[in-house]
Order: C-alpha cells, then sequence, then structure tokens
C-alpha cells in the first residue's frame, strides 16, 4: 500500500465517525514493551538472533465512537516505537561460548499506526479488541557491544538506518554489507494486527493495558532475487503498551 493511500483511507474512516457528530476526541500517551516473533531458516542460522523486550513509547489523538451506554468503537492517529533487542545471555547459552557480553543491540521500528478498536464497557471497565494498520516511518539499528573473555575485551560499535519499504526491496538495499556487523536495513513498511486489552475509564481519563501480535512479516521480498524467500527469515511485531488518554469530553 503507497502511504498516499493509506492517508486516503484513515481520512475518509476519521471523517465517517466526525460526520456522525457522536465522536469524542482525546489525546494519548503511553509505554511500549515490544518484541518480535521469528521462524529462521537454517540457511540464515547466523541472522537468528535470541531477542528480549524493548521499551518504547506511543503518542497521538484518539476518536471514540460511541454505539450505545455499553459498546462502540475507537480509532484514532499514533506514532508508536517497535522493536526488540538482542539477548546476549541466551546468544552465548546457546553458542555454548564462555565469557560475557554487555551493551546493547536494538532495532527501533517506528510506525504511524491506525487502531480500529470495538469495545465492552461494564461500570468504568472496559474490554478491547481489534485491528491496527501501521505504516512504517524508518527506524534505527543500534550496536554497541564489548565481549569479554579471559581479561582481554574487543567492542563493536555501529548505527544502521533502517528503511521501511513498499513492496519488494532492491539486492543492494536489503544488506549493508560495510557494517562490521552485516545487517538488514529494511523493512516491510505496512503491518496488520490485532489488539486486545482492557481499559479503566475515570471521568475524562482513560487508562488501557493492550497486547498486540502482528501478521506481516517484516522481511520484504527482494526483486532482482528470485532464489530468496521472505518466509524463511520471519519476524513479526508483539508487545504490550500501557497508555493514558486523556478526553476532552465525558
Amino acid at each position: 500500500m503507497k502511504t498516499k493511500h493509506f492517508f486516503q483511507v484513515l481520512i475518509i474512516f476519521l471523517l465517517t465517525f466526525q460526520l456522525n457528530g457522536q465522536i469524542n476526541w482525546g489525546v494519548q500517551l503511553g509505554l511500549n514493551g515490544t518484541n518480535i516473533s521469528q521462524s529462521i531458516s537454517d540457511d540464515y542460522h547466523d541472522l537468528d538472533y535470541p531477542t528480549k523486550l524493548k521499551l518504547g513509547f506511543n503518542v497521538g489523538v484518539v476518536a471514540d465512537y460511541p454505539l450505545n451506554d455499553e459498546m462502540g468503537f475507537q480509532s484514532g492517529l499514533l506514532y508508536t516505537q517497535k522493536g526488540y533487542q538482542v539477548d546476549w545471555d541466551a546468544l552465548l547459552k546457546r553458542e555454548g561460548m564462555d565469557g560475557s557480553i554487555t551493551g546493547y543491540w536494538t532495532y527501533s521500528y517506528n510506525y504511524l499506526e491506525l487502531p480500529v478498536h470495538f469495545y465492552y464497557s461494564f461500570d468504568d471497565f472496559y474490554i478491547i479488541g481489534g485491528p491496527y494498520f501501521a505504516y512504517g516511518l524508518g527506524g534505527t539499528s543500534k550496536l554497541d557491544a564489548t565481549y569479554k573473555y579471559n581479561g582481554n575485551s574487543s567492542n563493536i560499535k555501529q548505527t544502521i538506518n533502517l528503511q521501511a519499504v513498499s513492496g519488494a526491496a532492491k539486492a543492494e538495499d536489503f544488506f549493508d554489507l560495510d557494517a562490521d556487523v552485516p545487517d538488514i536495513k529494511v523493512y516491510n513498511a505496512f503491518d496488520i494486527g490485532f489488539d486486545i486489552g482492557a481499559g479503566y475509564k475515570l471521568e475524562q481519563f482513560m487508562l488501557t493495558a493492550k497486547y498486540s501480535f502482528g501478521f506481516t512479516n517484516l522481511t520484504p521480498k527482494v526483486s532482482d532475487n528470485d532464489n530468496f524467500d521472505p518466509n524463511d527469515l520471519k519476524k513479526t511485531n508483539n508487545g504490550f503498551s500501557l497508555s493514558l488518554v486523556y478526553f476532552f469530553t465525558d
């Protein structure tokens, strides 16, 4: 999906709510804890790193459309950070290596996200669920780690800008072969997933906790390499968010 098409869908969706006249607007700020699920073939063992949680944030506008006193829809537009960290301890254990690694290797994927959530409320508690549609805005892979063994140490430090691509990537853009540690520098721009969670509303404030799991493979196709199957290097987003929403009207 092209960027302009994504925004066209967004504008039509929000205008439909607005024309009805019942929409309640708010602003949201929250914390993300994200990771990935991955399925990597033996051909790409060198790119198969154990992962762990990475922290990020979400911020944006929220639109609440009540259907009746108990049910309704929530949507909006969020800037949200996803991604993961490489788990050094798990990597050393898996490879049977002695020594230790300190530092970090984090992947940050930035998105513009459109959630479309249905909710059911009882008293001031809410059950929330529905799909999300996100478009990538780029990101970074940051590595700064030191391996220590037997009194010796070595350090690797690098930063790679990640590009969100619509459709297939070119082979020359897929890997950064000039880096100290060769790294994938692209990811699929369009991401679809599902959110499920709960919330509590007190007057004009609403606290929500949601878990998200993505359906879209982050690894894109390669336009000039028919032998590459992105499903051999499959990665999908997942994680939780804890967010506070302030509605301008109760």
